[in-house]
């Protein structure tokens, strides 16, 4: 998230945020898996790296092996990890950071697009649809528009920073007239206007893991407005909401079946959807990466329910160079296959979650998540200003599901659940 976050509420995801930047650091099994949700990687970093403007303020992926095994008569053991400080099978810290000789294709600096086709050419409208560049189109735009004169058209170049490209993303999230909003310059928003979530969610429900353990969240609801106040939650509940932050944004459209509640972002997914592969998009593996997104390696949550993936880790090889041990992205120098380790649950982040528990959890309509006590109760009550007389506990079973426009997301998702009729029980 970027560092003027505090200037932007998008839904109850910048609570959720601060919430894991203000929980102390005991509360997670460890540092690492604070920072990976404060600072999630990005599945296609390496593509992203090679953008003219690159945004992305992501660290290049740095690997580190057990100091004990470096030497060569360990050759084929060696384990490696992209997670600083994880404990290797012996029990030493694996913190020596290797060299990566880059010896692959993949890496090299190129002048055409990264993902578009270097002779593509696009008309983008002012509520990000793109298509492509074709007399026809730029035709049927003006007439839409109602503009037959032309003369009371305006060209503007407009030069296109690191600022800029900021400042359109964040007019995408909130605008539906991003480029006019750029154009224009004025101060953004500070708030997504609210939509109607439920309409998202039937979409998403059908996907949804149903092999996974289910979890029960106790809901503390106000009689008299059936608002939900807050939730006591356990540690694998919080696991989940805390993974929201790690989630792709194109993940999520996907997983709403390209209808989220966000305009101009909804018709950048769907623009995407209908461009041709080798005309417009150098290819489908590319196209894929645009339109279902992979989690970065090793932030797959253990308690994650959404059908969503992660990428694999790149295959790396053992380069030996007078006995000095370095890595290489291919197999071509004598090398052998690198192993990655395991965590020590055999998950596939740090213990497999990132909340240590057992622990018990509050977490408020907004996704404001704090340890649970009996003072946090009071305290939440007195600042709602609710008498305890009016307050009731709600037993919610099921699991949030899409939470990108809202800020009163416990009471959103609460009130499908109870317009749900109840399945009869077998005899």
């Amino acid at each position: 998230m970027p560092s003027d976050s505090s200037q932007l509420k998008f839904g109850s995801l910048t609570t959720l945020y601060q919430s894991v930047s203000a929980l102390q650091t005991k509360h997670f099994w460890t540092k690492v898996g604070k920072d990976m949700l404060l600072n999630p990687k990005n599945s296609a970093a390496a593509q992203c790296q090679k953008l003219k403007i690159d945004i992305d303020d992501t660290a290049r992926t740095k690997y580190f092996m057990c100091p004990d095994r470096l030497d060569y008569k360990h050759f084929g053991s060696h384990l490696l990890s992209t997670l600083e400080d994880l404990k290797c099978t012996c029990g030493s810290l694996m913190n020596t950071q290797m060299e990566l000789v880059a010896s692959d294709v993949r890496l090299q600096e190129s002048t055409s697009g990264v993902f578009v086709t270097e002779t593509a050419s696009f008309i983008i409208t002012d509520d990000l649809q793109i298509m492509p560049n074709l007399l026809g189109t730029t035709v049927a735009l003006f007439s839409d528009h109602g503009k037959t004169d032309m003369n009371v058209l305006e060209e503007r170049t407009l030069k296109v920073r690191v600022e800029e490209v900021l400042n359109l993303l964040r007019w995408s999230l909130l605008s539906k007239t991003p480029l006019t909003n750029l154009v224009r310059e004025g101060p953004y928003s500070c708030n997504i206007a609210k939509s109607d979530t439920g309409r998202y969610l039937p979409r998403l429900s059908d996907s949804i893991n149903t092999d996974c353990r289910r979890m029960t969240v106790k809901v503390m609801v106000q009689k008299s407005n059936k608002k939900a106040l807050f939730a006591q939650v356990e540690e694998d509940f919080v696991d989940f909401l805390f993974s929201f932050l790690t989630i792709p944004l194109g993940s999520v459209v996907y997983l709403l079946g390209g209808k989220c509640s966000l305009w101009s972002i909804n018709n950048l997914y769907k623009s995407i959807s209908s461009l041709d592969v080798e005309r417009h998009i150098k290819s489908q593996d590319l196209k894929d990466m645009l339109l279902e997104p992979l989690l970065a390696q090793k932030f797959l949550c253990k308690n994650q329910i959404l059908p969503i993936r992660e990428a694999s880790p790149p295959p790396l090889y053992y380069h030996f160079e007078s006995r000095d041990l370095s890595m290489a992205h291919t197999g071509s120098m004598r090398c052998s296959q690198v192993t990655y380790t395991k965590d020590p649950t055999g998950g596939t982040t740090v213990v497999g979650g990132f909340v240590k528990g057992p622990a018990t959890f509050m977490v408020t309509d907004d996704f404001v998540v704090t340890p649970f006590s009996s003072l946090s109760v009071i305290s939440a009550l007195k600042r709602l200003n609710i008498p305890l007389g009016d307050v009731k506990e709600q037993e919610a079973l099921g699991l949030l599901k899409a939470s990108l426009d809202s800020t009163s997301a416990l009471t959103d998702v609460l009130s499908l659940m109870l317009q749900k009729p109840k399945q009869e029980k077998n005899p």
